[in-house]
């Protein structure tokens, strides 16, 4: 998804980070209602055995917990690399005062 963002629509900064981690929190809520939709429509042991949540109710909390953990965990190791690399979380080349630019010799 980063990707996508940042080479296509050309997203850059603090969005090129949010983003990404947003969609992925959203696409996991969507699962969930999916997963809510279906039990409602089947019977109910055929819903338990395709939730498998095998009675925890808070099943759907710690999936939703979970995305949001991997998420943030996501969004903190781009911007580490980020810097690494002398980059900003779009991509594009920061100047840096203590190496000079690129030079080409031919």
């Amino acid at each position: 998804m980063h990707v996508i963002l940042v080479r296509l629509v050309k997203v850059r900064g603090f969005w090129a980070l949010l983003l990404p981690a947003s969609e992925i929190v959203a696409l996991s809520g969507i699962f969930e209602i999916i997963e809510a939709i279906v039990e409602r429509l089947v019977s109910p042991e055929l819903s338990a055995a395709y939730l498998g949540i095998q009675g925890d109710v808070w099943d759907v909390q710690k999936d939703m917990v979970l995305a949001i953990l991997g998420a943030t965990l996501l969004a903190t190791l781009m911007a580490l690399r980020s810097k690494r690399h002398d980059t900003g979380p779009g991509g594009i080349r920061v100047p840096c005062p203590v190496n000079p630019p690129f030079t080409v010799v031919k």
